[in-house]
C-alpha cells in the first residue's frame, strides 16, 4: 500500500531497486516546473558568463591593436621625421631638395627601417614605391613594391585586401617599364583575389578593391596591345562596379582607362566625351587647381589632337602645364606634356616648335631620370621626326642610325623600336634611296600590324604610301591596304 502511495504521488517505489537515473527520472516528473525553470536561469548564467568572456576577449584584442597601432604611428613618425631631417639646411647647406630627390635618398634608411616591424614597413615601403612609380623613377618603385607585397603574403593570405592593392600597383610598375608579362600575371592575380574576397563579403564595393584591380588588369591590356576588345570589357565592368558608389575614385579611373581605349581605337569623339565627364567629375571634387586634373587635361588634349582641333588640343596641355607648375614647381619634368604638345606642334606642321618642345622635354628627363628611361628614348626619336619635317632628312638619319643601335637591346621587338625603324626608313626614301628604305617601312608596318594600337599602324602606313608615291611604285600600296583593313575587323 505504501509503495502504491508513492507510486502515485510520482515517488520512487521501494518494491523497486532503481539506480540513480529511475530515481532522478521521478524528481524531473514530480518537480518539472521548477527544474525547467532553475534551467533557464542556469543556461541565462552560462550564456552571460560566455558573452561576457567574448566581450572581455574582444576588449583585450582591440586593446592591443591600439596599443600595436600607436606603436606603428609613432614608429612611422620618427622615421618619417629622420627622412625630413634630409631637407634640412644644416643637413645639405644651401641645396632644395624635390620629393623625388628627397624620396630617392630615403631608399637607403627604408631598407634598414623596421625590420621588427613587418606590417609598418610594408605599408611604408607600398607608399614610397607608389609615390616613386607617380614620379617615373620605375626601378627604384618596382624594388619597393615587390618588398612590401612579399611582406604581406608572408603576413596574410593571398586574398586579404592589403595583398590585392600591392598585387595591382606592383603590375602597375612593371607595366610602366613595359614588363608587360609580369604586370598581366599580377593584375589577373588582384583581379581574381578582389571578386573571391567580395564573393565572400570580405571587401564590399564601396572599398573600390575590385574597380582598382580590374582597371589595372585593362591598362595593362590596353599597353600590351594584344586583347584590345578584353581590355575595354574590364574597363567597362569597372565603371559598372564602381558607378553607384558615391565618392570612388574608381569611377573616374575607369572613365578615364575607357576613353583612353575609345581613343586608341579611333574613337576620339566618344573619347572627349568620356573625358569631358572625368573633369567635371574632378573639378566637382578637388577643385579647379588640383593636380589631380592633369593627366586628364593631358589626355583631353590628345583626343582633341586627333580630331585635328588644334586650338582646343592646345589650350588643354598649356593649361596642364600650367597646373602642373603651380602644384610642383617650374623644374618638376612633365614628360608627357611635353611629349605630347611636341607632337601638337608635329601635326599641325610646325617643325620648328615642336623640336623646341622635344628638346625642353629632353632636357627635363635628362636631369630627373634615369639615362635609360623610356622617355629619352621617346624625346630623342620625335626630334628626329621633327628635323624630317623641317627637311632635314640627313642630319636626322645620321642621328637615328647612333640612337636605334643604341637602345635595339633594350626595346627590340617593342613597338618603339618598329616605330623608329619606320621613320629611318621615311629619312632615307626622302633622300631618294628607295631600294634601301623599302624595307625598313615595310618590317615596321608588319610588326606593327598585329600588336599596335590603330594610330600606329595608320601612320605606319601613311610612311609606305608616301615612300611608293615617292619611288614611283604606286602598284604596291593595295597589298598593305587590305592588311590593314583586315587587321581592323574583329
Amino acid at each position: 500500500a505504501a509503495d502504491i502511495e508513492r507510486y502515485q504521488e510520482g515517488l520512487p517505489v521501494a518494491a523497486r531497486a532503481g539506480d540513480w537515473r529511475y530515481r532522478a527520472g521521478k524528481f524531473l516528473r514530480r518537480h518539472r516546473r521548477a527544474v525547467l525553470g532553475t534551467a533557464a536561469v542556469v543556461l541565462m548564467l552560462l550564456g552571460f558568463a560566455v558573452a561576457m568572456a567574448l566581450q572581455a576577449e574582444r576588449v583585450t584584442y582591440e586593446r592591443d591593436q591600439a596599443r600595436l597601432e600607436r606603436n606603428k604611428k609613432s614608429q612611422v613618425l620618427s622615421l618619417v621625421l629622420q627622412l625630413f631631417e634630409l631637407s634640412s639646411p644644416y643637413v645639405l647647406p644651401g641645396e632644395e631638395l624635390t620629393v623625388r630627390q628627397a624620396l630617392k635618398r630615403s631608399v637607403p634608411i627604408l631598407e634598414d627601417a623596421l625590420q621588427d616591424q613587418p606590417e609598418v614597413r610594408a605599408e611604408l615601403l607600398h607608399t614610397s614605391g607608389t609615390l616613386l612609380n607617380d614620379l617615373f623613377d620605375h626601378q627604384v618603385a618596382k624594388a619597393q613594391l615587390t618588398e612590401a607585397l612579399g611582406i604581406l603574403q608572408d603576413q596574410h593570405r593571398d586574398d586579404h585586401p592589403d595583398v590585392v592593392m600591392a598585387m595591382a600597383t606592383l603590375a602597375s610598375a612593371h607595366r610602366d617599364l613595359l614588363e608587360y608579362e609580369p604586370a598581366e600575371e599580377l593584375a589577373r592575380a588582384a583581379v581574381a583575389s578582389a571578386r573571391r574576397l567580395e564573393t565572400e563579403g570580405v571587401s564590399q564595393p564601396s572599398e573600390g578593391l575590385l574597380s582598382h584591380a580590374l582597371n589595372t588588369l585593362a591598362s595593362v591590356l590596353c599597353c600590351r596591345s594584344e586583347s584590345p576588345a578584353d581590355a575595354e570589357l574590364l574597363a567597362r565592368e569597372a565603371l559598372a562596379v564602381s558607378r553607384d558608389v558615391p565618392g570612388n575614385d574608381g569611377v573616374i579611373e575607369a572613365l578615364d582607362r575607357l576613353a583612353t581605349m575609345r581613343n586608341n581605337s579611333g574613337d576620339y569623339h566618344e573619347a572627349i566625351e568620356l573625358r569631358r565627364e572625368v573633369l567635371e567629375l574632378l573639378r566637382e571634387r578637388f577643385g579647379s587647381d588640383h593636380p589631380r586634373l592633369i593627366a586628364t587635361l593631358n589626355n583631353f588634349g590628345l583626343s582633341f589632337r586627333r580630331v585635328e582641333s588644334f586650338a582646343e588640343s592646345e589650350q588643354a596641355y598649356l593649361e596642364g602645364l600650367r597646373l602642373h607648375r603651380t602644384n610642383f614647381g617650374d623644374k618638376a619634368p612633365s614628360p608627357y606634356l611635353m611629349n605630347n604638345l611636341g607632337a601638337l606642334y608635329y601635326a599641325m606642321g610646325d617643325g620648328v616648335r615642336a623640336e623646341k618642345t622635344f628638346r625642353e622635354g629632353l632636357a627635363e628627363v635628362q636631369e630627373h631620370f634615369d639615362p635609360w628611361n623610356g622617355f629619352v628614348f621617346s624625346f630623342h626619336l620625335w626630334i628626329e621626326r621633327s628635323r624630317i619635317l623641317q627637311g632635314k632628312a640627313a642630319e636626322a638619319e645620321a642621328a637615328l642610325r647612333q640612337l636605334i643601335p643604341q637602345w635595339k637591346e633594350r626595346l627590340n621587338g617593342t613597338l618603339r623600336y618598329w616605330g623608329a625603324r619606320g621613320t629611318l626608313g621615311e629619312a632615307v626614301s626622302l633622300q631618294g634611296r628607295c631600294d634601301e628604305a623599302e624595307p625598313h617601312l615595310v618590317e615596321s608596318f608588319e610588326a606593327l600590324l598585329p600588336g599596335s594600337l590603330m594610330r600606329g599602324k595608320r601612320d605606319a602606313l601613311k610612311r609606305l604610301r608616301e615612300h611608293f608615291e615617292r619611288c614611283d611604285r604606286q602598284e604596291r600600296l593595295a597589298a598593305y591596304e587590305a592588311a590593314l583593313e583586315s587587321s581592323a575587323t574583329p
